[in-house]
């Protein structure tokens, strides 16, 4: 894939930030295995297995890997995961009680740190986005996929509701 001038980080830059995301990643990776193992418990409680879940997304030059979530919508099929539209609506009914106070406090968003640790993802970066919405011929998307996914990036620390927003 060609980059746009002037979009491709320098080694160093990758080396450092990796570095510093999975240390940070490792000591943070105790009290959320806990809070994330809790979190697990009251999503089979309150709807069943299973309560975590791994979405295909695209990360770093297009690569795909899956990016590990706390499961917060219905399945239909507990062996199928989730179905219907691919952004979830501020209003969805597929989204279970216990679903939407995770969604409110982005807890769900926790088991991420396992992708951060293994280097499939940045603490800080463009969220990773569903293989199917992934345009890799477009400079911007190539733009976007120069750097590795965060756990949150500019859009959710600037909109609140970034869903409802989208």
């Amino acid at each position: 894939m060609s980059r746009p001038l002037g979009a491709v980080p320098t080694t160093w830059l990758r080396v450092r930030a990796g570095v510093v995301d999975r240390v940070l990643g490792l000591v943070l990776a105790s009290p959320i295995a806990v809070a994330v193992a809790v979190l697990s418990v009251l999503v089979r409680r309150g709807d069943g297995p299973p309560s975590l879940i791994g979405l295909a997304r695209s990360g770093r030059d297009g690569e795909p890997f899956r990016m590990w979530k706390v499961r917060t919508m219905r399945v239909a099929d507990p062996d199928a995961g989730a179905a219907g539209a691919v952004i979830t609506a501020a209003d969805d009914d597929r989204v279970t009680p216990v679903g939407a106070v995770l969604r409110r406090w982005r807890a769900d968003e926790f088991p991420q740190l396992w992708n951060v640790i293994v280097g499939d993802m940045a603490l800080l970066g463009p969220r990773p986005e569903t293989p199917s919405m992934v345009d890799l011929d477009d400079p911007t998307w190539q733009a976007v996929l120069a750097a590795r996914p965060g756990i949150t990036g500019p859009t959710q620390l600037v909109v609140e509701h970034w869903e409802s927003a989208v």
